[in-house]
């Protein structure tokens, strides 16, 4: 395996345990997710378009460089509602 894909695949193990473990560490990650996102909208806002961000729980969401707002339309599943 190369190391770039070594690096890669450790980012999920990363990613999943510092939230629950390690409060600060968590908040630095969004802080610094959320700074790269609001750079690369600035790039692609010449061209019309702005990142999705998937973040894996809850709705697809774009980042308005305050919050974090739902794109699109919310479908539940396998309610009556």
């Amino acid at each position: 395996m190369s190391s770039e894909r070594k690096k890669y695949n450790i980012l999920a193990k990363n990613l999943m345990t510092s939230v629950n473990v390690d409060t600060e560490r968590a908040r630095k990650e969004r802080k610094t997710l959320l700074e790269l996102i609001s750079s690369l909208n600035e790039a692609l806002l010449s061209e019309g378009k702005q990142c999705l961000i998937c973040g894996g729980h809850g709705a697809i969401s774009v980042f308005d460089g305050n919050t974090l707002k739902v794109n699109g339309k919310i479908h539940h599943y396998g309610s009556d509602s």
